[in-house]
């Protein structure tokens, strides 16, 4: 198993590097770090490089952002590739079309075709295959990350973005992003007996489940947040959550309300946290098969049932096997803190 290093810079080949260990964790909440320990120096690895480790069913870009000595062996601590979509960018007005296109369009004018050269990446390409259709209505123009986008757009309409490796004649040339609708809903049952070591955390507070819309001449209007992840206009549906924790939430004329309540409702209903292993040669729950980052999962207890999104994969020695994360919370301390920094 080796780690390929590639120049930033113009996607040059500089370095392959054998591994001896490896701790590799993709996390959709926060910037994790993954690491790698080579045998013998790093070579001319250079931070900001870019790091892949390529295997015939697994693979995974990063970028590096330290790299230390340990005795005669180096550890390389790497993020994924898609914390490059922290750019920033001012945030405008899309009307009814293609989310997709909007989020093609973000990525192609920051990170490829900027009038700045020095920050394109010429070796990356974009590509749509969401048919999501959806508005983002700004009333006011506001400094956003591309990230903190396409996770809003996550959870209301269902949108992820994956880095693939391009390869042409057996050979790494570039890479490519690819905008995506998840996968909505896989159910996935507690006693099943694939899911090892299971643990189920809830944050203990009773999410946001009803939202009033208000504003100036506008219609007041009401929004109920379902057992199943859904939002409805229907008080009297049967999925209502109780007790009911509602929040006035001001709107304006140019809003789509779905939108702004889905908005509301939806930010907080994934504050949980369920982990457990699974094998990667089991036939239910296959990560990169038939289940990725981003996307929904119907977690069913012997009590109730919980909408969750798969947002950490991590696999540490091994690709035999993963841990999972199902939910937003995270226990970490250090984890609780890069949330609150990516939020701000």
């Amino acid at each position: 198993m080796n780690l390929l290093i590639y120049s930033r810079l113009d996607f040059t080949f500089k370095a392959n590097l054998p591994i001896e260990t490896f701790e590799i964790v993709l996390d959709t909440i926060i910037n994790s770090e993954s690491s790698f320990v080579i045998s013998g120096s790093g070579g001319e690895t250079a931070q900001e490089d870019i790091a892949i480790l390529h295997e015939r069913s697994f693979f995974y870009i990063g970028i590096v952002k330290k790299i230390s000595a340990e005795g005669i062996k180096t550890k390389i601590n790497t993020t994924h590739f898609n914390s490059v979509l922290e750019t920033e960018y001012l945030t405008i007005n899309f009307p009814l079309g293609n989310l997709g296109e909007h989020i093609k369009s973000l990525i192609t004018n920051n990170l490829i075709t900027n009038p700045d050269s020095t920050q394109n990446m010429t070796y990356l390409q974009v590509r749509n295959e969401s048919i999501t259709q959806g508005t983002i209505s700004v009333t006011k123009t506001e400094v956003k990350t591309i990230a903190q986008l396409i996770s809003e757009l996550n959870a209301t309409n269902g949108l992820r973005v994956e880095t693939r490796l391009g390869i042409v004649n057996g050979e790494i040339t570039h890479l490519k992003m690819v905008i995506l609708d998840a996968v909505t809903k896989m159910k996935l049952r507690y006693d099943l007996a694939l899911l090892r070591n299971l643990s189920i955390n809830e944050d203990g507070n009773i999410p946001i489940n009803k939202a009033i819309l208000y504003g100036d001449s506008l219609a007041t209007l009401a929004y109920y947040l379902l057992s199943d992840g859904s939002v409805t206009t229907n008080m009297n549906h049967p999925l209502r959550i109780t007790p009911v924790k509602y929040s006035y939430i001001e709107y304006q004329s140019s809003d789509d309300p779905l939108t702004v309540a889905k908005q509301a409702l939806i930010k907080d209903k994934f504050l949980h946290a369920i982990t457990f292993d699974v094998t990667m040669d089991n036939q239910i729950f296959i990560p990169f098969t038939n289940i990725a980052l981003g996307d929904q999962v119907e977690f069913i207890t012997k009590t109730k049932s919980i909408p969750s999104i798969l947002s950490q994969i991590a696999f540490k020695g091994t690709l035999k096997e993963c841990s999972i994360i199902l939910g937003e919370h995270r226990m970490k301390l250090t984890e609780k803190l890069k949330m609150i920094e990516r939020r701000k």
